[in-house]
């Protein structure tokens, strides 16, 4: 599935999102963070869901999630 996602990025058809969310899920809490601060450069419209998305639950107390919170301004 992460091998079909990042063709589709490759090919403008998903989103560097698209590719967080699974890596978050199987605990690759690191690589997905590398994809979510991709869109944060073009800010992106669904780094809106950061602030509510639950798949996101297990990063909030991580230094890196916070900085990228931080730099979409989200309190």
């Amino acid at each position: 599935m992460l091998q079909d996602l990042e063709r589709r990025y490759r090919r403008g058809e998903a989103s560097s999102y698209d590719l967080a969310l699974p890596l978050i899920g199987l605990g690759r809490a690191a690589e997905g963070l590398e994809w979510l601060e991709r869109p944060c450069e073009t800010r992106s419209g669904l780094l809106g869901y950061l602030k509510v998305e639950p798949m996101f639950d297990s990063l909030r107390e991580e230094a890196r999630f916070m900085t990228l919170m931080e730099r979409l301004a989200f309190p």
